[in-house]
């Protein structure tokens, strides 16, 4: 009884929360620079958000988060197809990599919100890490290799930090949130002073996503800034950033001409996830099994002639390794959560303005996930996966949180009200 005081105590749970903070703050500023560092801030936030939940979980965004059953269902799926499966040991190491250091910090990022200048400092964190990985990928353009790892340049793409350019989608993923800087500059600073401090902040990002060459990124991140102009209403500036991404696919480098894209072997892993997919079409074989069923059914990758680890592609990934369920619960998941962020950043511009269109740039963050989800991602990367759920969980708990004061405050207005009158 005593012990269960104490984890109800206030002092104690106001730990419990800063430091929840502080390992989804330290995973985001630092998960590019190695998995022990990635492994020891997910293992503070989820500690942290676990004893959070024994001592305040009737104050906590996930009692009010309205799709977590879907979320746990999902969870109980992965957990099924783990036991379920060609290969048990694949799975089971598998389900390790989408648990502690992936699909669980959903958690503590859900909770992560309590006040507004809790998602202002994530932001901040964001724009951190870009500038700094963009610096990285400048200084390995100029040197041939990286500041941190000496990693050499992949062919002519530039990695940053890793031995693949793949980061350079999940910088195409993170760019939107930094167009939040506008929200949090000085209002005493003039538009142009604004503009001209956001470009050298960020520069080196964009500069990364370019020479990265990473066709995913840049498809995500037109996608995300396209979807912008449309929901400001700005049908003529979206027109243009379609037209113009949609030129370059022609008129730039070689790697992103249509023509390349056409005998990229992406195709035919894709067509062979299709065909493995109907072996077990409402259930899946297990998870990460993509290439167990190649071996079993003897069916490598069409015109390779090889095996290939992964999908490229999370839907198709999921379709295989789940089947039809786990696919349909989890892509509803993602619909669910997008239009509750869209609709509550809508309604929080009575709250706060910056607030909603903080907001709203994290939609736009899980729009471009969206999108390289469909060329890039996979599941059991806990590197690409991590990041979104933990941008997705934020996004949700800001509006769970900051919706709960606009409503208090508005019925504290009305109570004035009522007494004055």
């Amino acid at each position: 009884m005593a012990s269960i005081t104490f984890l109800k105590n206030q002092s104690w749970i106001n730990l419990q929360h800063g430091l929840l903070q502080f390992g989804i703050l330290s995973y985001i500023l630092l998960f590019p620079l190695g998995q022990a560092l990635r492994e020891i801030c997910s293992v503070i936030s989820i500690t942290a958000v676990f004893f959070y939940y024994l001592g305040d979980y009737k104050n906590s965004n996930f009692r009010r988060f309205p799709y977590k059953y879907l979320f746990l269902f999902f969870y109980c799926i992965l957990i099924f197809k783990t036991f379920h499966s060609v290969n048990v040991p694949k799975s089971l190491r598998a389900l390790d990599h989408v648990s502690y250091d992936s699909l669980l910090l959903f958690f503590p990022a859900l909770e992560f919100v309590k006040h507004k200048k809790d998602i202002n400092g994530l932001v901040i964190a964001v724009t951190a890490l870009l500038f700094y990985i963009g610096g990285d990928a400048l200084y390995q353009c100029i040197f041939g290799h990286d500041l941190f790892f000496q990693m050499p340049k992949f062919g002519f793409m530039l990695t940053a930090t890793r031995d693949d350019p793949l980061l350079g989608n999940l910088v195409a993923i993170f760019l939107p949130i930094t167009f939040s800087f506008f929200y949090l500059a000085p209002d005493s600073w003039s538009k142009l002073k604004k503009t001209i401090i956001y470009i050298l902040l960020t520069f080196p990002a964009y500069f990364f996503l370019f020479f990265s060459f990473r066709r995913t990124g840049f498809i995500a991140f037109a996608f995300a800034l396209t979807m912008y102009f449309l929901l400001k209403r700005k049908l003529l500036s979206g027109l243009l950033v379609l037209s113009a991404s949609f030129l370059f696919f022609f008129i730039g480098p070689t790697r992103f001409l249509f023509s390349q894209i056409a005998r990229s072997l992406q195709w035919e892993i894709w067509k062979t996830a299709l065909v493995l997919s109907k072996e077990n079409i409402l259930f899946g074989s297990g998870l990460n099994t993509f290439k167990a069923m190649q071996i079993i059914f003897k069916k490598p990758v069409y015109y390779a002639g090889e095996y290939f680890e992964s999908t490229h592609n999370l839907f198709l990934g999921l379709l295989v390794d789940t089947g039809l369920l786990g696919l349909a619960v989890f892509l509803l998941f993602l619909f669910l959560c997008l239009k509750s962020i869209h609709r509550s950043s809508s309604a929080l511009k009575e709250y706060s303005a910056s607030a909603s269109g903080i907001v709203f740039f994290f939609n736009l963050s899980l729009f471009a996930f969206f999108i390289a989800a469909i060329g890039a991602l996979d599941l059991y990367s806990p590197y690409m996966m991590a990041p979104p759920f933990i941008i997705l969980g934020t996004a949700l708990g800001s509006c769970l949180a900051l919706g709960r004061h606009y409503r208090i405050n508005q019925q504290a207005c009305e109570d004035n009200r009522c007494k004055n009158s």
